[in-house]
């Protein structure tokens, strides 16, 4: 079965919108050089990480999962995407790329 690679979960919420990363820093009051970095992979401060999922209307624990290895329920995707869709029993978990920055790997199952 084909892995499925997703953007960070910020770049996710945020496209979900239709936002460009000028309006979240409108938004929100965070720089663009900021968001961009964090949706990179870059830590935010947990103030600044807070005022994102505030502007976003999001879980902090959903833009901001714990570092390392990440697999995502289904129920956070439907978080974060407003998705209806229901995962199949035994269906892989999806996991970021190593694109979406250091300390979140693929899986290698």
């Amino acid at each position: 079965m084909a892995e499925t690679h997703l953007p960070s979960p910020l770049r996710l919420a945020r496209l979900t919108r239709g936002w460009r990363q000028s309006d979240l820093a409108a938004q929100s009051g965070v720089s663009v050089d900021t968001i961009s970095r964090v949706e990179l992979g870059g830590l935010p401060t947990l103030t600044t990480a807070q005022t994102l999922a505030r502007a976003l209307g999001s879980k902090l624990d959903a833009l901001f999962p714990h570092s390392g290895t990440t697999r995502y329920r289904a129920a956070e995707l439907r978080d974060l995407t407003g998705s209806n869709d229901e995962a199949q029993p035994g269906q892989a978990a999806l996991a970021p790329t190593p694109a979406d920055g250091p300390g979140r790997h693929a899986s290698t199952g």
